[in-house]
């Protein structure tokens, strides 16, 4: 699927989050499509949430606006990334991409972010060996292993059971 116009929200709440995770990667190069891909999926998030917010429901008097809890997420997120990524520049002695990545210019900060297929796709094994010894989040991945939301926690799942056995383990500097 190239273009946003052949995406529905019928088709968003309906795909799988690995499907979606995937779309999202195919979309990194399109921000308008992007952004209304985002806006689809937080609806969806925002739905599901809803529906079974009263699994998690804090006293009144604790309660924090979702909103507020989403944003802190995505800023610690972002945090985690960087520290991540400056981590496998030291890890992998800058060697991040492969040379199919390297010939299609993909941005080395891509890969720590959406579908971990990217990642093994475009990633120098060194960098692969990297997140099989110290863990790759998604943005729901992550935001599950912070706050315990119900909605992310198949992405948690998905995210502790990747694999990344594929490439031999490189030694690396502890950093």
């Amino acid at each position: 699927m190239d273009t946003m116009t052949t995406i529905t929200r019928q088709q968003v709440n309906t795909m799988s989050w690995d499907d979606l995770a995937q779309l999202h990667g195919r979309l990194l190069e399109d921000p308008a499509a992007l952004a209304e891909f985002e806006e689809l999926v937080e609806e969806r998030e925002r739905i599901e949430r809803a529906a079974t917010a009263w699994l998690d429901e804090p006293a009144p008097a604790k309660r924090v606006k979702r909103e507020n809890v989403h944003q802190r997420a995505s800023e610690l997120f972002e945090q985690y990334v960087a520290t991540q990524y400056d981590r496998a520049v030291i890890a992998t002695n800058g060697q991040m991409l492969n040379e199919a990545g390297r010939r299609a210019g993909i941005d080395s900060w891509s890969l720590f972010r959406g579908p971990v297929s990217r990642v093994k796709k475009y990633g120098s094994d060194e960098l692969n060996s990297f997140f099989g010894q110290n863990g790759r989040h998604t943005f729901l991945s992550f935001r599950y292993s912070v706050f315990h939301w119900p909605a992310d926690r198949k992405a948690w799942e998905r995210a502790m059971a990747e694999d990344f056995g594929h490439v031999a383990q490189i030694d690396q500097p502890v950093v």
